[in-house]
């Protein structure tokens, strides 16, 4: 059993010292078998967009006075989360492997975009908080020397909500917490010969939230010739399942991806 407590201390412009604690266990269950868990706090610190960013409005100036549509976000400070993990990983045999992880977050001082109290416009504040928690997986399978089969699946559920007293203009708080609540991969990589390659890719993405983009589900296919020691060749088909799909933004006007044909030339010096 080993336990391993850290600080890491960062300085920024902005808000000047910024204090990152970590502490980790790990124990060795069986030769084969590990069990480990953490505590981290983490922060954002602000970007150039978080405090300087000014949209001016249709008219710039009213009586003289500049007028905006986002006039900053001269008091932003960073946004925190406090993160606990705890985790397995082991093979079982020479040929499976597997990694577990189960997650939970605190988030505090998340991004608003708020009223301006002192004057026209909005501005970034600090006025959101949530949490999340899920679980990842992943493992691998050599079937056989020339066959292997990865797989991962992640979960989890997020919960955002604006503090008592915010005046959230643009829903910002939804819109940053956007991601599926699961998605999966499944990929089999197939050596034909010394030379030749082939892949199966299958990936699940669930619904998005806000705005609302269905799941899907999409397959890959990658054909690789390995021509010489630092040529290879390769054809990849992708989205085979369906015409198209949206992967991200709001309906109508998001952009679609539907199958494609690559070939691709590599040279290695």
């Amino acid at each position: 059993m080993r336990l391993t407590a850290g600080l890491k201390v960062e300085r920024n412009s902005y808000t000047g010292r910024e204090y990152l604690p970590h502490l980790n266990l790990a124990w060795q269950l069986a030769p084969s078998h590990m069990a480990w868990a953490s505590l981290a706090r983490a922060v954002r610190v602000p970007s150039r967009i978080d405090r300087d960013f000014q949209s001016p409005s249709a008219p710039p100036l009213v009586d003289g006075l500049p007028q905006y549509i986002i006039a900053g976000g001269p008091d932003f400070i960073s946004e925190v989360a406090k993160v606990a993990q705890f985790g397995l990983r082991g093979q079982p045999t020479a040929a499976l492997s597997y990694a577990l992880t189960v997650h939970a977050s605190r988030y505090q001082r998340l991004r608003t975009l708020e009223t301006n109290p002192d004057g026209p416009g909005l501005v970034f504040l600090n006025r959101a908080g949530g949490d999340s928690h899920g679980a990842e997986l992943s493992a691998r399978w050599d079937v056989r020397p020339y066959w292997r089969l990865t797989a991962g699946l992640s979960a989890q559920s997020l919960d955002t909500r604006a503090e008592a007293g915010s005046r959230d203009q643009t829903a910002a708080v939804n819109l940053a917490s956007n991601d599926p609540a699961v998605w999966a991969t499944l990929r089999s990589s197939f050596d034909v010969s010394d030379r030749l390659e082939l892949d199966f890719n299958l990936r699940h993405v669930g619904e998005l939230p806000q705005p609302v983009v269905p799941a899907y589900t999409a397959l890959d296919v990658r054909l690789g010739w390995k021509m010489t020691r630092r040529a290879e060749l390769s054809l990849l088909a992708r989205n085979l399942l369906a015409p198209r799909h949206a992967e991200f933004g709001a309906a109508p006007g998001r952009p679609v991806y539907g199958r494609t044909l690559q070939a691709r030339l590599s040279w290695r010096h």
